[in-house]
C-alpha cells in the first residue's frame, strides 16, 4: 500500500526502513529482496536494520505492526505485560531517535487502547485513535 502510494499520494516517493529482531535478520533480508524485485517506482529506498536506533533516526512516520502472539497458557494479563514491554521500548527509541514531528500508527489486533497509552506516555505524542478489531 505505502510503495503503491495509497498513504502518502501517487506523486510521493519514499524511503521505508524496516526494523526486526536480530534473529529474524534473514527474514529481513528476503523481505527487501522481494521489494526490490517488485521495482515500485515510489520506493526511493529501502532499509532493513535490527537496531533500534539505526531504525527509527530521523523517522517521520512509524508503523508498528508487531506484537507478541498469545502463546499456550498464557493469560491476558501475561500478554499485555510482554506486549507493554516490547512497546515501551519501541516508545523511547521514538523519543530519543525519530523526528519530533514523527506521525506514529500501532497496528495489533490486541490490547490497541493499552498500547497506545504506553506509545504516547514515552514519546510524548497525543494518542489520537485506537480501535479494536
Amino acid at each position: 500500500m505505502i510503495a503503491q502510494g495509497r498513504m502518502f499520494g501517487l506523486q510521493q516517493p519514499v524511503e521505508l526502513t524496516f526494523l526486526e529482531l536480530p534473529r529474524s535478520e534473514s527474514v529481513l533480508k528476503g523481505l527487501i529482496m522481494e521489494l526490490n524485485d517488485c521495482a515500485l517506482p515510489l520506493i526511493r529506498k529501502l532499509r532493513g536494520v535490527t537496531d533500534l536506533k539505526e531504525g527509527f533516526t530521523g523517522c517521520d512516520v512509524a508503523i508498528l505492526v508487531g506484537a507478541k502472539p498469545r502463546g499456550p497458557g498464557m493469560e491476558r494479563k501475561d500478554l499485555l505485560s510482554a506486549n507493554s514491554k516490547i512497546f515501551e521500548v519501541q516508545g523511547k527509541a521514538i523519543n530519543s531517535y525519530a523526528s519530533r514531528n514523527c506521525k506514529v500508527s500501532v497496528i495489533i489486533t490486541i490490547s490497541v487502547g493499552l498500547t497506545g497509552r504506553i506509545i504516547s506516555f514515552h514519546t510524548g505524542l497525543r494518542c489520537w485513535k485506537s480501535c479494536q478489531h
